[in-house]
């Protein structure tokens, strides 16, 4: 009853963290990584004006809002936040294909299933920003690279959400 309280009283004060998602799973290559979505954080490389600021971890400015415009999606590598690894996440996803494939092939292959993407510097590789006409980013990403990273139909090296690298502070 005491922790109910407690928890009602932070609620109330804006200060308590909605509970994470249920884990969600991405892949870095082969390595499955286990990761819960914070839909109630954004970070942010700059801070925002009239925003309050939670708090700063790993050079970003982390605000109590829904991610929208350059506040971006927050996940971690544990349901608490503050103890484990962050990751933001850009719009769209980054996929290589073999090398084999041409720019022409893979280009095919993505309109073919409703995507849109653009060549990265990497030979074979993409973001992909589109799907069924529509920005990839949220949950919908994680789960579209995963779909991306399972197809047969083309030579898929790796396909993982446009992480964020940690921000710079200065």
């Amino acid at each position: 009853m005491k922790r109910y309280l407690v928890l009602c009283l932070l609620c109330a004060l804006g200060m308590a963290h909605a509970e994470p998602s249920q884990p969600l799973i991405w892949y870095n290559g082969d390595v499955p990584i286990k990761i819960y979505a914070h839909p109630d954080i954004c970070a942010s490389a700059q801070p925002k004006q009239g925003m309050s600021e939670v708090s700063q971890k790993d050079g970003f400015y982390l605000y109590r809002t829904k991610p929208s415009g350059d506040c971006l999606p927050v996940y971690s590598s544990s349901p608490d936040l503050d103890k484990s690894t962050l990751y933001a996440q850009d719009a769209g996803i980054v996929a290589q294909f073999a090398p084999k494939q041409s720019k022409e092939k893979i280009q095919k292959w993505l309109a073919k299933n409703g995507m849109e993407g653009k060549p990265l510097s990497l030979p074979a590789s993409f973001l992909i920003k589109k799907h069924q006409g529509r920005e990839v980013n949220g949950i919908e990403a994680i789960k579209l690279a995963a779909m991306i990273r399972a197809s047969k139909e083309i030579g898929v090296v790796f396909a993982q959400p446009n992480w964020r690298e940690q921000a710079s502070l200065h």
